[in-house]
């Protein structure tokens, strides 16, 4: 009888034992259950650092590994971020920000309005990315911390949409940056630590980077400690995927490789996408210009009556039923949704006669023309860019000029644009408002602007002051006539070749929900809205 008992307390302990290594190995495995998301693009990542970041991509990692000073809201309107609030002096010239306590870097330490001001003046000093919005009104120095979480901004004159592009500032850990600097022009601080902030994040956002292959992939990982916080069905990890053609991410998104396909695909495509079991396709009114920059500086396109004569010869009906459905037709160089657009019919219309009447008046006869090559440069991965630009080169041809078409990586293309004598004749462009107001699109008509969006080189000192005094107009409505009347003006020089402006579109499987579209470049792409229920 007690060995029955012994062997029976044996079995109970084991039994016992079993159950605890089960009920922990099952709670382990709970805690450990990882929720991925997959993105799926044809476009690459060209730097983190987030006073360089410009294009799209770029703009998407830095969203999600850095915090604003401000976020927008869906309709144009802008909420706290890192600044909790802010009030301004009556003349305009100084903002005062309290910034939220409590944020941590990813590196644990604590974000205080030293690391606002040392990012502010780092956008400033770099004169890269978005900078050249803030340089007219702004110095290296223009930020200082009156605490730990208080930070002035002292502007040199008046800026009326200055609170709305905060949402392009990202605050870095200026400790953690500098401890990575190099060699550089900008004394103490060096090199501002470029070279290192441009493959390595030091923000507070809600995911870290954890690994990069440059072309192929990126993928980041929840940071734990997030301010916000995090509720059930926030992604662990992403893996953001560089596909190489428009057929491969949607098959990908078909299949289920990827959870979510980027804003570049065709109309066609979205339409397919749209009938497929579990795919939903999201449409929403955007800021999105789709334009080709035509270079100011380079022949033929150097002439206003070459380019004028562009403009007529372009079909705009044919590009916007047969290429761009959905679209609307652009009128002049601002977005036909922006609250400060000019809309008193500034829109080219197709018209061979005038466009030959134009090349008529140009400083080059037809014999000219026609030994020119046109050159014109789009996406190779984007299979819309490409129907568009076959109708450009269709569309010159019946006015005697010879486009040439060169598909290439959109880097390669960015990569054309820092100089005019480099620059094409035709850039195709599809650019989207980083902040709502006119100035956006304005801005890059000035003398100081850099970058792919200003590569029709329209350098004119006249007109870049008329847009630099009209930013710093106190008065709204003197403000709004002023931008009208520089849309008149640059729609008169034809610099570019305008569209239409675009209807946002985003494909993603329905077990997805939370993706927020807020009108603004790469601002929708922010994994931390999204939750995977499946």
């Amino acid at each position: 009888m007690m060995k029955m008992y012994k062997k029976s307390c044996v079995i109970l302990a084991i039994a016992v034992c079993m159950a605890m290594i089960i009920t922990a190995f099952s709670g382990s495995m709970c805690e450990e259950k990882q929720i991925s998301f997959v993105f799926g693009t044809n476009q690459i990542i060209k730097t983190v650092d987030p006073c360089v970041a410009y294009d799209a991509t770029s703009n998407t990692a830095v969203r999600n590994f850095y915090d604003s000073i401000v976020m927008p809201r869906k309709g144009g309107t802008i909420e706290p971020d890192v600044a909790k609030s802010w009030s301004v002096s009556p003349d305009g010239l100084k903002y005062t920000f309290s910034i939220n306590p409590g944020i941590k870097f990813h590196d644990g330490t604590l974000l205080t309005a030293k690391d606002v001001a040392f990012s502010i003046n780092r956008e400033i000093a770099l004169g890269k990315g978005m900078s050249y919005i803030w340089t007219p009104i702004m110095t290296d120095h223009s930020a200082t911390a009156v605490d730990d979480y208080t930070v002035e901004i002292n502007l040199t004159s008046p800026y009326g949409p200055f609170i709305n592009t905060l949402v392009s500032i990202y605050v870095i850990n200026e400790k953690l940056a500098m401890s990575h600097k190099e060699k550089g022009d900008f004394g103490e601080y060096g090199d501002y630590a470029q070279a290192w902030l441009a493959s390595n994040e030091a923000g507070s956002g809600p995911y870290t980077l954890t690994s990069w292959l440059r072309g192929t992939e990126m993928v980041f990982q929840k940071f734990k400690d997030y301010w916000r916080g995090w509720t059930t069905g926030q992604p662990d990890t992403v893996y953001f995927k560089i596909m190489p053609e428009e057929a491969s991410v949607k098959i990908a998104l078909e299949t289920g490789d990827i959870d979510m396909a980027h804003h570049y695909l065709t109309y066609q495509t979205y339409k397919e996408l749209e009938s497929y079991p579990g795919i939903t396709v999201q449409e929403d009114p955007s800021y999105e210009m789709i334009h080709y920059t035509m270079n100011n500086q380079r022949p033929p396109t150097d002439d206003i009556h070459v380019r004028r004569a562009i403009c007529y010869a372009f079909n705009y009906q044919e590009a916007l039923s047969e290429v761009l459905p959905a679209t609307y037709k652009a009128e002049g160089p601002v977005t036909i949704n922006m609250p400060e657009h000019n809309k008193t019919g500034l829109a080219y219309e197709y018209n061979i006669d005038k466009a030959k009447a134009e090349l008529a008046q140009s400083k080059y006869t037809p014999e000219q023309l026609s030994s020119m090559t046109l050159d014109c440069t789009y996406v190779s991965a984007l299979e819309w860019e490409a129907r568009l630009s076959a109708l450009l080169k269709s569309n010159m041809s019946k006015i005697g000029l010879n486009v040439q078409l060169r598909p290439m990586p959109w880097a390669q293309m960015v990569d054309l644009t820092v100089k005019p004598e480099t620059t094409p004749h035709f850039f195709c462009l599809s650019s989207t408002a980083s902040y709502v107001s006119a100035d956006y699109f304005l801005m890059r008509y000035t003398l100081d602007a850099t970058g792919y969006t200003s590569a029709m080189w329209c350098k004119d000192k006249t007109l870049s002051d008329a847009i630099l005094k009209a930013r710093v107009t106190v008065d709204s409505q003197l403000r709004d006539k002023l931008y009208k009347d520089i849309q008149a003006d640059i729609t008169e020089r034809a610099a570019c070749l305008w569209i239409a402006t675009g209807v946002h579109r985003m494909a993603y499987r329905d077990y997805i929900q939370g993706y927020t579209y807020y009108g603004l470049l790469s601002f929708d792409e922010y994994w931390w809205n999204l939750h995977i229920l499946k």
